[in-house]
This record gives C-alpha cells, structure tokens and sequence, in this order.
C-alpha cells in the first residue's frame, strides 16, 4: 500500500514517532531507511504496512537512534485476534533483527576505519583540552591535527576483549565527537594495570583526574547512560574486584542524570559510588577533574582515601521494588518484604 496523508495507520505512527522526539518520512517497504537526527545521520526506521491472514491493515515498525541506543516499536492498534496478534509479533520481530543486523554491520565497518585512523595517529602533541583540564597526557590517548589549534586527541574506545570498537575526537575547544554507527554501549577505555581495584567514571578528563590522584586503575564509560553496562563488564570480567562508581553531580540539571546512573550502576555491579565534594558548592563544577581544577589533586586524592573500598561479598546495596526490598548480602540477592507497602496496597 502507498503513504496517504491523512490513513489512520500512518496518523498514529506519526503521532507515537512524534511523541518520541523522531522526526522522519517513514518508507513502508520493509528496509532499513537512515536519517538525520541532531546533525547526525544516527536515526534508523524500519517499517511495513500488511495484511493480515484474515484481511485487516496494520502497520509493524521500529526505529532508533544508534548513537543514543534508542530503539522503539510500533505495532498499530486495533482489535485483533490471538492468531493475528501473533503474526504481527513476529512480523515485528523480524523488523528488529533486520535493523540488528544492519547495525552490527555498520559498527564493524567503524571499527575497522577507527583502527586504521587510531593507528596511524601519533602518540605525543598538544591539546588545548588536556592544557584546560590540568592534564598532561600519556592515558592511552593518540594525537591529530586540530581545526581549532595544536591537536585533537582521540581516546580510545574498546570492549571488553580488548578489540577497538572506535574512539572519542576531542577538540581543544571541548567539543567531542564518537564516530557515527560506533559501537558505545558496554565498551570503555582503560587507564591503569591493576585489577584488584576499579574506578569507573563517566568523561576522559575525570578519569585522567582520579588516576593521577590514585593510582587506581580507571575506566571511562564516556555517557551517564554506559556506566551501568560498563560496570557489569567489569564486574563480570574481574568478580572479586573493589569497583567504585565516581559520579558526576549534576545538581544544576533539571534531573541529576549523573548521580541517578551513578547509583544504578553500584547496585548492579555490586560496587560502591563516590560523590565529589567541593568547598564553594554554588560554582557551576560537577565532577572530580572540576575537582582537581578548582581545589588540586590533593583534595581528589584525600576524598578517594576516605572513600572505603569494599570486595562484593562484602557490600549490601538495597534497591526498593513496591512489595520487596531487594538487597546484596554478602554476595547474595536477598528479597524482604516490605510491609508497609503491602498494608498500603491492601487498604486502598
């Protein structure tokens, strides 16, 4: 069937991509379109008008934005049986794995052109950024022409085998880049050797601040939203390990993404977290490299050393779920009921 302005089908897929912040012309043919999103060609749809066995219309679709890791599904509304229910189901599935394919495909395609680059990049130079940031260089980072002045650096970005999925670009004048398609989610960038103990912090210049500090190994998940995915790497990958979540404060944000992913991440690696504390508490500082540039590495290093550093057997962390509490107690998921809940459901 052709695109008709004003089809009920393709009305409420319009309304729901508009209501997820998705501006596209969606192509009802079944394959993978790509478009612009945020001065990005990140976004991806996927979408088929059918029929069904027993002759009704209804639209199956999906559609994201690599960058961000977002996807969402579609499936029309209307009043459908088990039967038909089942055929769009797997109509729909079959939607999602076409668009898993092609972004696994386009990450390897990344991966191979940011192993090339990051090769032939050079080891040393200057970075405005690194100059700004109280940082000096030598974390694993390499050096490229800059449009701005002196070099951009490119931090790597590799998963949890080792290989190099693709790299952050940082400009002198902060601005950062990830390679369009690259794989973010999960992967990370290692500064240290140790591997009895973790920091996993969000930006490159925070990191490169709590290693210099500690001397702890550091990870650098690059988002709020990869924190949680990097650290059940880690935590899968070394489980005795003390792992630290160093959380940005987002305090001057309408929501404190930093500290909200922060938490989440401990609790699913069974980790602790640390908050940065500053002296002037209304500067618009959010993270331990503020941290270091306002009050020295010092202050980093004496808020690490009061921080405790806990194996995962020893760590209860409580996650409130409505009817349980779901707690770790000493490596172990513990349910307890909470009854206050419980009676207040009951009385309504």
């Amino acid at each position: 069937m052709g695109w008709q302005e004003g089809n009920k089908l393709t009305t409420e897929l319009l309304s729901f991509l508009s209501e997820k912040n998705f501006e596209v012309d969606p192509q009802l043919t079944g394959e993978i379109i790509r478009f612009d999103r945020q001065g990005k060609n990140n976004g991806w749809f996927v979408g088929k008008e059918i029929t069904t066995k027993s002759g009704k219309s209804a639209i199956v679709a999906c559609f994201g934005d690599w960058k961000l890791d977002e996807r969402y599904d579609f499936l029309s509304q209307g009043e459908f049986n088990e039967e038909e229910n089942k055929e769009l189901r797997t109509k729909l599935s079959q939607a999602q794995k076409k668009a898993e394919k092609e972004k696994a495909k386009l990450q390897e395609i990344v991966a191979k052109t940011s192993l090339h680059i990051f090769n032939g990049a050079a080891t040393t130079g200057e970075s405005e950024y690194l100059k700004k940031k109280g940082l000096t260089g030598g974390y694993g980072e390499r050096y490229v022409p800059s449009n701005y002045i002196g070099c951009d650096i490119l931090v790597p970005i590799r998963d949890s085998s080792e290989r190099l999925m693709g790299f952050q670009r940082i400009g002198g004048d902060s601005s950062k880049y990830f390679a369009e398609g690259q794989k973010i989610k999960g992967c990370y960038h290692t500064i240290g050797n140790t591997t009895d103990k973790f920091v996993i912090a969000e930006g490159f210049a925070t990191g490169a601040s709590i290693w210099m500090a500690t001397n702890i190994t550091t990870i650098i998940a690059f988002n709020a939203s990869n924190l949680k995915e990097v650290a059940k790497e880690i935590r899968q990958k070394y489980p005795q390990a003390q792992i630290v979540i160093a959380c940005d404060d987002d305090r001057f944000s309408p929501k404190n993404v930093g500290i909200e992913h922060g938490k989440d991440a401990a609790f699913a690696a069974r980790a602790t977290y640390i908050i940065p504390v500053f002296k002037n508490n209304t500067e618009n500082v959010t993270d331990f490299n503020d941290l270091h540039v306002k009050e020295g590495l010092g202050e980093v290093k004496k808020q690490f050393n009061e921080h405790k550093f806990e194996a995962p057997s020893e760590i209860i962390a409580t996650q409130n779920t409505g009817f349980h509490t779901i707690t770790w107690e000493r490596g172990r998921e513990v349910k307890k009921p909470n009854y206050d809940d419980l009676l207040q459901y009951f009385d309504r």
